[in-house]
């Protein structure tokens, strides 16, 4: 755990052009803000040399997806689950919350075995098998107990687990519950009437705990928050929501209408001694330039600070003939 202070005085005032005061009486603007004690972790203040013309990303916690203009999201309510909230991709380009395994298991025999050490197999009867499925994948059997159509497997089985092993020729895959959630399980035989009814996908991708930020198409009250991801499949993510949210159909935010991101910087000061640009989050306009009073210089150097999330920080060099220095102070606000 860390303090962070920040003093800052702005004073403008009209005296005696040819006067240097340290006590001017007509003064235009007199401001002082003084912050002190507040609580933040992973502090840091890095120096960045960035060549003429080049583009630097500082940092970024942002998660790869493949949302397009084509791409189309619902948000509905989980019946079962208070305050939750789901964004699923309708149609156009998949999202890419998660890599599809796309295990096409319609019509086939599915036989689950349970064992004495808190892990279960999934044995597939005939083709297409689990090619494809590596250790560490997620598999998820939805049912009316995590708000989807009703399953053919036994509620004990239900849920989410994860691979440890495929084996038997890609033909059974052996599991445990995810995370730390207590195991239940029962053996059991089981028809697969649709592909939907058993999923398997990437653990790689949008994780649980990361955060959701909607930018553009959706309701403005929906756009007005950020939100904490409590699941995740290849199509749909959920998140909680204090605020009643509206219901939506046929949403299409584009590429730049929607990011996820891992870890964000709440206090950000950056001090540039060229001609450059500051882009934040999803800003990929040169609309924040930030011009030195003298171009490199130690003392002349223009600046940037702010409160507020902060996930990726990119800055551009606009000079084409000088290598650009840059200071970075970050941290995260301590809850």
């Amino acid at each position: 755990m860390s303090i962070i202070n920040i003093h800052s005085n702005v004073l403008i005032f009209d005296d005696n052009d040819d006067v240097v005061t340290s006590n001017p009486k007509r003064r235009n603007t007199d401001w002082t803000v003084d912050i002190s004690g507040v609580k933040v972790s992973d502090p840091e203040s890095k120096s960045y040399t960035i060549a003429p013309g080049d583009t630097s990303t500082i940092f970024s916690g942002e998660r790869t997806l493949t949302v397009d203009n084509t791409t189309v999201f619902s948000v509905s309510l989980n019946p079962v689950s208070d305050a939750t909230y789901r964004l699923t991709n309708t149609s156009g380009t998949a999202p890419g919350f998660r890599t599809d395994r796309v295990i096409l298991l319609n019509t086939k025999t599915v036989n689950v075995a349970v064992n004495n050490n808190a892990t279960v197999e999934f044995t597939v009867t005939g083709t297409p098998d689990f090619t494809g499925v590596v250790a560490g994948d997620i598999v998820f059997i939805p049912d009316t107990t995590t708000g989807d159509s009703a399953s053919p497997f036994n509620v004990l089985n239900v849920g989410f687990w994860v691979v440890l092993a495929n084996t038997a020729s890609n033909k059974k895959l052996v599991c445990k519950r995810i995370g730390t959630a207590d195991f239940q399980g029962v053996s059991e035989t089981v028809v697969i009437t649709a592909n939907a009814q058993f999923l398997v996908f990437s653990s790689a991708g949008v994780q649980v705990g990361d955060t959701l930020s909607l930018m553009s198409g959706f309701s403005s009250i929906t756009l007005a928050s950020t939100y904490q991801i409590q699941a995740v499949t290849p199509l749909w993510i959920e998140f909680g929501s204090t605020v009643s949210l509206p219901l939506e159909t046929g949403v299409s935010p584009t590429a730049s209408g929607i990011a996820i991101y891992s870890s964000a910087k709440n206090f950000v000061r950056v001090e540039v001694d060229r001609e450059s640009v500051i882009r934040l989050n999803a800003d990929s306009s040169n609309n924040t330039k930030l011009s030195p009073r003298e171009q490199g210089t130690k003392d002349g150097v223009a600046y940037l600070e702010m409160w507020g999330n902060v996930y990726k920080m990119v800055i551009v060099n606009k000079s084409d003939s000088d290598p650009l220095k840059a200071i970075v102070i970050s941290a995260i606000k301590s809850t």
